[in-house]
Formats: structure tokens, sequence, C-alpha cells
């Protein structure tokens, strides 16, 4: 198999929060969800979501890259392995795991943290080439982890998702 993408290209893409955390149900039921899981977190796991909370100010916001030419293209909702396949084809990139931080407006009880994977550059620049159809663009907090320790949180996450209740 070629694998000869031409270049990235930073775009934008839009849609409803709730269609992009595929979440399709009503504030409540979530509410109960976000409440329902944070119970069931270890001590240990707590204290890496308050990290994260506390760290929420440290977020960027990552410009989205569109891949130009070549046989392969980046699938949405499929960060870890788009940007997995890219960095093994393209030795300038490395992977850069972290998490996107949804405040919800801070109407809610509860804030979400979502498992995301972007492209960083031999210069340290970030860039998200997994297509989205989310209508923002959501605050990503880089963690330091090897990937044992980053995807050993994944039989935690609802639809991808860490919950955190702030009140």
């Amino acid at each position: 198999m070629v694998f000869a993408p031409s270049s990235l290209i930073l775009t934008n893409y839009y849609l409803p929060l709730s269609e992009a955390l595929s979440i399709n149900m009503n504030p409540d039921k979530l509410e109960k969800i976000a409440k329902d899981t944070i119970n069931q977190y270890s001590k240990e796991l707590s204290n890496y979501i308050r990290y994260l909370f506390d760290n929420r100010e440290n977020s960027i916001i990552v410009p989205a890259g569109e891949i130009d030419g070549g046989e392969w293209q980046p699938r949405l909702n499929d960060c870890h392995n788009n940007v997995d396949r890219w960095c093994a084809h393209n030795k300038e990139f490395k992977p850069a795991r972290g998490w996107l931080f949804y405040d919800l407006g801070y109407e809610a009880d509860f804030v979400m943290f979502q498992q995301h994977s972007v492209l960083a550059d031999d210069k340290g620049r970030l860039i998200d080439i997994t297509p989205t159809k989310a209508s923002d663009s959501f605050p990503f907090i880089y963690v330091s982890e090897t990937d044992e320790q980053y995807f050993s949180k994944e039989p935690a996450l609802v639809n991808g998702n860490l919950f955190y209740t702030f009140r």
C-alpha cells in the first residue's frame, strides 16, 4: 500500500454539541449517568479527573487539519487510529494524547472530559486531523503519559467521556 499524503490544510467543521458527543438524550438522563459513573470511579481515577479539571486553564484550541491528497483520509470519530496511522508514515509527527474539555456552559453540576489524540509536529505544534461535525472547537488538555497509562482509563469511559462534579 502506498501512503503518500501531500500536505495538511487547516479547516473548521460544524455540528451541535449533542451530536458531536454522540449523546442523544435529555439533560436529566445525562446528569444521572454522570453521577452514577462518578460514584464508581476509583480514588486514583477521581484524583486524575480532578487534576484535569484543575488544569483546564492550560487547555488550548487545537487547529483542525485536513489531509490534502494521498490515498488515505482520516475517519470521523477515530482520532487515536488516525493519529497513529499518520505518525507511522510521517516520522516528523508524534501522537499527542489528551482530553477535550466540555464545560456544558457550567449549567450542569458536572463537566466532561473526552479522550482525544492529535498530532504534534517536530516543533511541538498541535494539529487535529480527525474529521468532526462539531459546531464548536473545544479546549484540549494535553497529558504527558505513556500510551499504556493513557488508555488504561478506557474501561471507565462512557461514550469516550469522564465526568467530574464541581459543585
